[in-house]
């Protein structure tokens, strides 16, 4: 029987943005250059204010903090108002009668992974019972903008912000910190630090009007075949493992592809409905996809389609030259077991990709269909 609980349509969802990055990114002028265009597409953009800098700017400085526990328990503080107030603007945004509405976040309490050790940051986490999951759980994509430090450094300040005390040295050992935090969600989108501030902003908004699906909900990567597969353990960058389990579900429409999948990282699973179709181009797919419950995924497995074996794979998530690779390991269907597939989502079909050379012989396999991850369940 038909779940009684089908997913609703993808834009009748509040979608909630990520925008974080390191120091003198460019996020304060972005939240109002977005707020702008995207209001002249009809977009209701609710901006959440960065919950450390109201702190800072209220009067509170961090760096008095020198005991272990102080340090922990004041990043804690600052993930309870951050979770907090996602709830609430979840609730604000839902009750706006504008179809097109989205809430965009300056940061999220995973940026506090970047500011303590290892060990304090897993003692946090267990002693609340979070995992990194959690913490993204509301967010359909995090836009990470590089600092100026990186690719401009003479635009690089701290006189636009009485909070930043960093130098240029400190600004990008800290953006480098804040994209290993990220290294591991399941949707990241580095916008490059350049020259011309202009083109940053024009890049940044490109990558939100895709994930609006403005005009259309497209998905656009390549793919690449690694001839000789590493170990995480050599892989020479900062990596995480995700396990993703994917079931392909009997379709009402024969031009359209109905999924489902679970993604676990720490223990922690979350699920999600997909409905893909075929475009012109072999690069790009028509894609709604849409967080569901436990539940849903259950009673959505119910309608597997028989003949299709499940997906089963590792997929070792990593940053290379502002770029976020995820490189796939099937261990099922156990025919293809071994396997390792590098992929890369794209914002244009032309975008510039470069491959690392660690990763050793490859080979391009975009729009080879017996790559898909259909194919692959079915044959």
């Amino acid at each position: 029987s038909i779940p009684r609980r089908f997913p609703r349509n993808i834009a009748e969802e509040v979608k909630m943005l990520a925008l974080t990055g390191g120091p003198g990114a460019g996020k304060t002028t972005s939240f109002s250059y977005l707020s702008q265009k995207l209001g002249d597409a009809g977009v209701t953009t609710l901006c959440m204010p960065e919950v450390a800098t109201i702190l800072i700017n209220s009067g509170f400085d961090p760096r008095r903090l020198t005991g272990r526990m102080d340090r922990i328990n004041f990043q804690s503080h600052l993930i309870e108002i951050q979770l907090s107030l996602q709830a609430h603007y979840k609730k604000i945004a839902q009750d706006i009668t504008n179809d097109k509405k989205l809430i965009i976040s300056d940061r999220t309490g995973l940026d506090g992974k970047a500011y303590m050790s290892e060990s304090d940051w897993s003692d946090l986490l267990a002693n609340k019972r979070w995992s990194m999951s959690f913490l993204l759980d509301d967010f359909n994509a995090v836009l990470f903008m590089e600092t100026a430090a990186k690719g401009s450094a003479d635009n690089y300040t701290c006189a636009n912000n009485l909070a930043r005390t960093e130098n240029k040295a400190e600004a990008i050992a800290s953006d480098d910190r804040l994209q290993a935090a990220y290294v591991g969600a399941e949707k990241i989108l580095i916008i490059p630090s350049c020259s011309n501030f202009e083109d940053k902003l024009k890049n940044l908004l490109k990558k939100v009007q895709k994930l609006l699906g403005i005009p259309v909900a497209i998905e656009t990567e390549r793919k690449f075949l690694v001839k000789n597969p590493l170990a995480q353990s050599i892989i020479p960058v900062h990596c995480n493992d995700v396990r993703i389990e994917q079931y392909y579900l009997i379709s009402p429409n024969n031009n359209q592809e109905f999924r489902i999948r679970r993604r676990t990282q720490d223990g922690v699973s979350t699920y999600y409905h997909a409905i893909k179709k075929e475009t012109a181009s072999a690069m790009s797919r028509e894609e709604k996809e849409k967080r569901i419950t436990w539940t849903d995924y259950e009673n959505y497995l119910l309608l597997r389609r028989p003949e299709a074996e499940p997906i089963i794979k590792i997929r070792t998530c990593f940053i290379y030259k502002a770029q976020y690779f995820e490189l796939d390991t099937f261990l099922n269907p156990q025919r293809h077991s071994g396997l390792t597939l590098l992929e890369i989502e794209l914002t244009e079909e032309n975008d510039k990709v470069e491959i690392p050379d660690w990763l050793g012989p490859i080979e391009e396999v975009t729009g080879n269909k017996k790559y898909n991850n259909s194919h692959l369940a079915f044959s």
